[in-house]
């Protein structure tokens, strides 16, 4: 794992592992360097969540908005499957923006996996 930006480490026993990381200013990045076909980004979703862009390799995916009026803790956030098998990176980027309901931007890492399916 990398990160470029401002995150803050969250020790909450209901984090995968005890612990997670969070950010607030746009264009905060964690990257998962991997080798498999398929990945995963396990976060939070809460009423003070928000949207995160999403890069494959490098690629824009996609947004996803993390907000939940309740609260879902090591929920899978965002999968990729069907990838050649080699190395890959999945990136989620902080946009600083989200859903009207939200009551803030904050978007959550807490865990990423990966594995191979041939």
């Amino acid at each position: 794992m990398t990160y470029a930006g401002t995150w803050y480490t969250d020790n909450y026993s209901v984090n995968s592992g005890g612990s997670s990381v969070l950010a607030l200013s746009a264009a905060a990045r964690a990257t998962f360097e991997f080798n498999g076909t398929v990945a995963k980004w396990i976060g939070y979703r809460d009423a003070w969540s928000g949207i995160a862009n999403v890069y494959e390799d490098g690629v824009l995916k996609g947004q996803v908005d993390t907000y939940s009026a309740t609260d879902q803790a090591q929920a899978v956030l965002y999968t990729i499957t069907g990838l050649t098998s080699g190395a890959h990176t999945l990136t989620i980027e902080v946009t600083g923006t989200r859903n009207t309901s939200a009551k803030s931007a904050w978007v959550w890492v807490d865990a990423f996996e990966a594995a191979s399916t041939d």
